[in-house]
């Protein structure tokens, strides 16, 4: 296969995501990395995740089905500092070709990179206990927050909306801990609230959202709020959402 047929390949597979639009507050864009196809081809294209249940590891897992379809091996691999994945697919000696971000890279250049596309954006959901007398933001100082590790999409949103009520880590304890483990932690109440940046249809949340031990927390400032029974909105919002819009390379990228 040539290289440019093999990069449009890639581009068809991403095109499919398309279907994984979501009502939400943080756009999902994927990136990947062509220089590599000027020098030699590998056999294997290298996709890198975030943490393992995460939404990077399950779109990386669509794109790895896609890409079987046309006969393109690849492999995934994972990090939990999910904001230096396209650092990863920027570096030349890297051995990740495509990769998954959820921040604004800035001013900073990566010229390694080109931006295929936006998949879907994502919420930030806030679980708390049930047991706890919860009823804003303000009320989460002084308590154990699971707000992942430092250098993660879900770390930089909790930190700035946290940031905006004064609650930081010296008035707080902050957990920085994985997404499975911050799971467990909300689940078990070794913490006492938890930061999921996921779509609404995420096996974590689902479950999250049907333990009566647990409720979520709605911010009245945010652009979108969840009313009602949150397993009836997640249902709803999934079966309404409609298609993303694409950012795609112009044709001279091909």
């Amino acid at each position: 296969m040539g290289q440019k047929d093999l990069k449009t390949k890639i581009l068809q597979s991403l095109l499919h995501f398309r279907a994984l639009g979501y009502l939400a507050a943080c756009a999902l864009i994927a990136v990947a990395a062509w220089s590599w196809w000027s020098q030699s081809l590998r056999s294997t294209i290298v996709i890198e995740a975030g943490p393992k249940d995460g939404f990077f590891d399950t779109s990386a897992k669509l794109l790895q089905e896609k890409l079987q379809q046309y006969d393109v091996r690849s492999k995934i691999v994972h990090r939990e500092d999910t904001l230096k994945i396209i650092e990863d697919v920027n570096d030349q000696k890297s051995s990740v070709d495509v990769g998954f971000m959820a921040q604004d890279p800035g001013n900073r250049a990566y010229p390694e990179v080109t931006a295929v596309g936006t998949i879907a954006p994502e919420p930030l959901f806030i679980f708390y206990l049930a047991s706890l007398d919860v009823k804003n933001l303000q009320d989460l100082k002084g308590l154990r927050l699971a707000v992942s590790p430092p250098a993660s999409g879900t770390r930089v949103i909790a930190d700035r909306i946290l940031g905006a009520y004064a609650i930081n880590s010296q008035n707080t304890t902050f957990l920085p801990i994985t997404l499975n483990e911050s799971f467990e932690a909300i689940r078990t109440g070794s913490a006492d609230a938890a930061f999921f940046l996921l779509p609404p249809d995420n096996k974590i949340i689902r479950e999250l959202a049907l333990n009566p031990e647990l409720r979520t927390l709605s911010l009245p400032q945010a652009r979108l709020k969840w009313t009602g029974s949150l397993p009836d909105r997640i249902l709803s919002d999934i079966a309404s959402s409609p298609a993303n819009r694409w950012m795609l390379p112009s044709d001279d990228g091909l």
